[in-house]
């Protein structure tokens, strides 16, 4: 399903921006 993989990006995006942080 396309929306769902689009909220899947976006909480890899999320988590990512997280981590960089994080960091």
């Amino acid at each position: 399903f396309i929306f769902f993989a689009f909220l899947w990006r976006l909480q890899v995006d999320l988590v990512s921006t997280i981590h960089i942080a994080d960091k």
